[in-house]
């Protein structure tokens, strides 16, 4: 990937804005659901995953733990993730996505660059919450599972509120 960057600026960026778009979506939606094994559909839930980690980008016990219960659920419902990511080549609030086998993730840059003190754990930043938003918005969630806020900021929680989509918030660890 580091040599992927040097070669091409431009590439991470135009992939996060296909992903966004995506244009194949009609395509491939009756492609997926024939590869689903006899008795699931790709027609169940639509369940998004607030974490502050995800696999292979951090692999704690939270990230884990949320990357499995995603896997699990991706072979009945349409599950995607919102996480962040820290890139030292990339500003703060900066957004990536990809596909993780059939799993949509949008990563976020937090590189606690801010001069906040307390940014590693944040009350409130607007654009974070403008970020989940906009993802709300692109994926239209029935059900959204926080599992760790670390690293985001406690106002997505409201972000979530605002849209009027049932949340569930799991408590892990200290952060809590």
């Amino acid at each position: 990937m580091r040599q992927l960057r040097r070669l091409d600026s431009t590439y991470v960026p135009r992939v996060a804005a296909f992903i966004d778009q995506d244009p194949m979506a009609e395509v491939r939606r009756p492609i997926s659901a024939r590869l689903q094994p006899a008795g699931n559909s790709l027609d169940g839930l639509s369940i998004v995953h607030i974490v502050h980690g995800w696999p292979p980008f951090a692999i704690g016990g939270t990230e884990v733990y949320a990357h499995r219960l995603a896997h699990a659920q991706r072979r009945a419902h349409r599950v995607s993730v919102f996480s962040r990511i820290d890139d030292p080549n990339r500003l703060t609030s900066h957004r990536m996505a990809y596909w993780d086998h059939g799993i949509r993730v949008r990563l976020v840059v937090n590189n606690f660059d801010q001069r906040n003190p307390v940014a590693r754990n944040a009350l409130a930043d607007r654009r974070f919450e403008s970020e989940l938003e906009t993802f709300l918005r692109q994926v239209e969630p029935d059900l959204v599972h926080v599992h760790h806020l670390a690293g985001h900021c406690t106002s997505l929680a409201h972000a979530v509120a605002r849209r009027g989509v049932p949340m569930v918030f799991q408590l892990q660890d200290w952060w809590g």
